[in-house]
Parts: C-alpha cells; structure tokens; sequence
C-alpha cells in the first residue's frame, strides 16, 4: 500500500443508491471500507428519469444517466452521453472498476483501452459474465473482454472458466463478495419475537423467505408450488418474498400476475407478503425460520451469504462452483438437486419443523461466514490489487 496518495477510481454500476439491489449494495459497502485509500467515484445507469444528473452521496461523487431498456431510441441517447461522461472524467482517473461484463461495458471496456486506462472487471454471474460464457457469443465481444488488464471472480466457478478460456491466470483474483456481520448476525429469541410484532407476525408463525427478482432464472414459481404443497398438507406458513416484480429489465411480471391469482383462488393470498424494496432485509431474515434459494444461475449470492450469517438455515438450488462451495450439504444448509416442487417441499418442511438441527446448521452457517467473507478482509485485497494494478505497466 503507498500511503503517499489516494487511488483515483471510477466504478461502473448499473445502478447505485439510492436504488438498491445486492451488487448496489457490495459497491457502496466496498466504497465505505477504502475511503480513506481510494477517491472513488461512480457512473452509473437508471430508468428512472427523475433521477438522472449529478450527485454526491455519502461524500462520493455519482453520475446517473438514464437508460430506459424499454425505449430503444432514448437508450440510445442515454448510452451516447453516458459514454461523453466516461471520457470526461478517463482524464483524473488511475483505473476503472467494472461491475460486470454487458454490451454496454463492453463499450467502457474499449473506451478505457483507447484511452490507455487501467480496466479491472469484476464479473458477477456465472453463466452469463464468465469467460466461457463470453467466448461462446460475439467474437467482437470476446476479444474487448481479453482486453481487461485485471478480473475478480467470486466464486470457484469463474476460476474454472477462466482456464478453460485459456485466459492466463496471472490477472486473475479471487475475491468474494463480503458480509456486513454486524447487520446481518444471528438474534436472541427475545429480538426475534418482537420483530415478528413489528412486522404483524405472530411469534408461532412459520415465515419462509425468498430474495430476488421475479424471473424465470431465480424461479420464485417454484417456491411457490412447493408451499402450495405444504398447505395441501396441512403444513401451514407465510412466505415472503423479497425483489423486484415489475419495471425492471430481469422481471416477467406474467409471473407474479399468475401466482397471485392462483393464491386467490386457493384462499391463501394473505399469507404471502410481496416486497417490492427494502433497505431491511436484514430483518426479515432474521424474523424467517427458513430461507430458499431456487435458482438456475449465480454469481455469488449476496442473499444467501447474509442469511447464513444470520444464522438462518438456508435450502439452495445445487450450482456447481458457486453454491456447492457455500453450503456443506447438511452441515451449514440444505442443496437441492431438483426443481421438483415436491422436493423443495420436503425440504422445506423438515427446517419447519419444531425439533431437528436447524440451531446447529444455522450456527455452522454463521461461523463459515464470519471466517471468509468479512468485509475488511475482501476490501483490502481489493486494494491490493488497485495498487498492484496502477504499479504495473500497461
């Protein structure tokens, strides 16, 4: 570390606070941690034309462009004077830190070569901003992503993509993404129960809880059927479920359209609790007694490594890599090898149920993220390599 000066570092987000998803989350709280080693500032995208322009928050300089997906000409425009933005401001920055490999970042990506600046990529979801991934679409595409002096994966998952891409290996790192444990931390039964109050549960309610968007990807349909079962079997709980299910480029909002009406004709729509965003989600973790993960693709789920160290027992879709490094099947929480509404009921039933070892799982949980991800631990070797970076010759 050289203490002498700050590193001048422009992060690309695809959105940023106020707007709040796990990725918004991890830049803002890497942010905090290296105030004082790094002058950051952020150019960022919104569909939310109210919140277009310039603004400091938390002391740290952003710019919002608006980008509608929807309004293929206004994206255009919005895209032209976001690439302006960027090499305005090419000109007092060290290195540019990209928060996931897209068409647009691509753009960035080749801007910044161009213009002979440091490009470190982060890429966030495996399947989709891997180097297997990549390879397998656009040549063009491929090669401007080669053209990154730096890359962080998050998960074992990109390391193997990246030597199957026969990347070298020397410009690869491992840094996971990082939990704040004292947001997110286990609660006596004391805090639970009231809680629970606050939120209008009662203290013997069974809450299951689901994060993420209403995609297909993240299959909150399937949780969905497989609490159905558990009503047919006169296993009753509420299930809240936590994410954006309208107005945004991931969501199928025929999904939440078709669940509710299914809910309603069954007479069990009350117990189900949509919500839409929440700068909470801490606390309806840790009011829940189960939380599920049904995914078909992940990077790292911010989600689930802050319901483990909520101590909260956690059942996960099996991803190789990514969540099989997360969770020790029936040591820190539960994998799931089927999208079988059935089986995730099964599952599902046996946390909710008054005896078992949902305490000790959920402790084996915590421990296992309180010993990898904490967030000065990931923040420091995220500066590390800036430095390394800005020390090597390009």
């Amino acid at each position: 570390m050289c203490p002498e000066k700050k590193i001048n570092v422009l992060m690309i987000t695809g959105v940023y606070l106020p707007e709040i998803n796990g990725a918004v989350l991890q830049c803002s709280q890497l942010i905090n941690n290296l105030t004082e080693a790094v002058n950051y500032s952020v150019l960022t995208s919104t569909n939310d034309e109210s919140m277009c322009g310039y603004f400091y928050i938390g002391g740290v300089s952003v710019t919002r462009v608006f980008m509608p997906k929807k309004l293929k000409y206004k994206y255009i425009i919005g895209a032209i004077w976001f690439y302006i933005q960027l090499i305005i401001k090419l000109r007092t920055i060290d290195l540019v830190h990209v928060h996931g490999f897209s068409r647009r970042n691509a753009i960035v990506i080749a801007i910044c070569r161009i213009l002979s600046r440091k490009v470190l990529l982060k890429m966030t979801s495996h399947g989709f901003d891997d180097p297997m991934s990549i390879k397998r679409g656009s040549p063009v595409t491929w090669k401007i992503f080669r053209c990154c002096h730096a890359y962080i994966g998050i998960s074992p998952a990109f390391l193997e993509s990246f030597k199957k891409a026969k990347l070298l290996e020397r410009n690869y790192s491992f840094i996971p993404n990082s939990v704040d444990s004292q947001r997110f931390c286990p609660v006596t039964q004391n805090q639970k129960n009231a809680l629970r109050y606050r939120y209008g549960f009662l203290v013997h309610d069974k809450v299951i809880v689901f994060v993420g968007h209403f995609s297909h990807e993240k299959q909150p349909m399937l949780i969905y059927r497989a609490w159905v079962a558990l009503w047919e079997q006169n296993i009753f709980s509420t299930l809240i479920f936590i994410g954006h299910t309208k107005n945004h480029f991931e969501v199928d909002e025929g999904i939440i359209e078709s669940m509710s009406q299914d809910a309603l004709q069954r007479g069990i729509l009350p117990f189900i609790h949509f919500v839409e965003e929440t700068s909470h989600v801490d606390e309806y973790m840790k009011i829940a007694d189960v939380f599920v993960l049904p995914s078909k693709r992940e990077g790292l789920p911010n989600a689930l490594l802050e319901a483990m160290a909520c101590a909260l027992p956690c059942i996960v879709s099996y991803l190789p890599g990514v969540t099989d490094w997360l969770i020790d099947d029936g040591v820190t929480g539960t994998l799931v090898r089927s999208n079988d509404p059935e089986v995730w009921a099964r599952k599902i039933a046996t946390y909710l149920a008054a005896h078992g070892d949902q305490p000790k799982i959920g402790l084996a949980a915590q421990h296992f993220i309180e010993s990898n991800f904490l967030c000065a631990s990931t923040s420091q070797r995220v500066l590390d390599l800036y430095w390394k970076m800005i020390g090597e010759k390009s």
